[in-house]
């Protein structure tokens, strides 16, 4: 064990043990531990009536079994924890079919069930859980017809490595398609036209943060920031963001390398919503507006437990 469980005191947040076999007793120091919030258990031996007892535990937010036999009936007990945020299982023989009880769970963010049996029939279940918005599938008996009915969750992301980069991509293409109203309100040419003021408004933040690097945080540089939001962007404040708060990246990934545009949606008659993969693989959304004949950049969202501003 990384901490002796006698030297645990009640003002403890967080405990973690590594190849060790638990006793009722010592299960009792650890539930002393009222203001706990993360434990972890590698390697160890664990009854159904210490899962039991962990639910205790009044303020959980992060639990970690790895090598540590969680079955279907302790995530009965674990369920009962409405702090917990995140559950990480690694190398268990659970279905998964104990996730019927975190039906509703308002709490729970993100669950990797890696090496385990989780399979379709169980997949079911985490489209129950409201809040969830990571899911870590590797090496499952998960299948692609199974991935796909996850599409139905529309904030759900999901990192799986057995299935190709192309796979997830349809996957996620499938997530967005669900949650589109399926109107067209603007031509092919108008789409093109905003499709190159994004490129455009991307190619002159990656040279402006080139010239950043020159001549640093100075006047020079915010007023050059500000000349790209007039010309591209849409009139407003933006706290903590450009161009009011300035931060640039360093050559070679500039912030719009290697970003690729990979969807639309017509959001409404003035609104059109560009998708993108970045060179990290993560998901973004551009909102532009139709103001008087042309295409201005309105925001960014990067998906992350659903569309949350990320500042242009």
């Amino acid at each position: 064990m990384h901490i002796k469980i006698e030297q645990s005191k009640p003002s403890t947040t967080t405990l973690e043990f590594e190849n060790h076999q638990f006793s009722d007793e010592e299960i009792e120091f650890i539930l002393q531990c009222k203001r706990l919030l993360g434990l972890s258990f590698k390697q160890c031996i664990l009854s159904e009536h210490h899962f039991e007892k962990i639910a205790q535990l009044p303020k959980l937010v992060n639990l970690n079994f790895e090598n540590t036999q969680v079955s279907d009936t302790s995530l009965t007990h674990l369920s009962q924890i409405q702090s917990l945020n995140y559950l990480f299982i690694v190398n268990s023989k659970l279905t998964g079919d104990g996730f019927k009880s975190f039906t509703n769970h308002k709490k729970l963010d993100c669950i990797w069930v890696c090496n385990t049996q989780v399979n379709d029939q169980t997949l079911q279940y985490f489209l129950n859980i409201p809040k969830l918005s990571t899911l870590l599938l590797h090496d499952t008996q998960v299948s692609f017809d199974g991935l796909m009915t996850l599409a139905q969750h529309p904030k759900l992301r999901v990192i799986a490595n057995m299935f190709s980069a192309a796979q997830i991509a349809e996957f996620e293409q499938n997530q967005r398609n669900l949650q589109k109203k399926n109107k067209q309100y603007f031509s092919h040419t108008q789409i093109e036209d905003a499709k190159a003021k994004l490129i455009h408004f991307f190619e002159a933040i990656n040279q402006w943060e080139a010239s950043a690097e020159q001549i640093g945080f100075c006047d020079e540089l915010q007023q050059k920031c500000q000349q790209i939001f007039q010309q591209y962007c849409t009139d407003k404040p933006r706290h903590g963001y450009r161009p009011d708060g300035l931060h640039y990246s360093h050559a070679p990934n500039f912030s719009y390398t290697d970003e690729i545009m990979t969807d639309i949606d017509h959001a409404s008659k003035k609104k059109l919503y560009i998708f993108t993969r970045d060179r990290l693989e993560g998901q973004n959304r551009y909102t532009l507006f139709l103001i008087e004949g042309e295409w201005r950049i309105d925001e960014k969202h990067h998906f992350s437990g659903g569309w949350k501003n990320y500042g242009l």
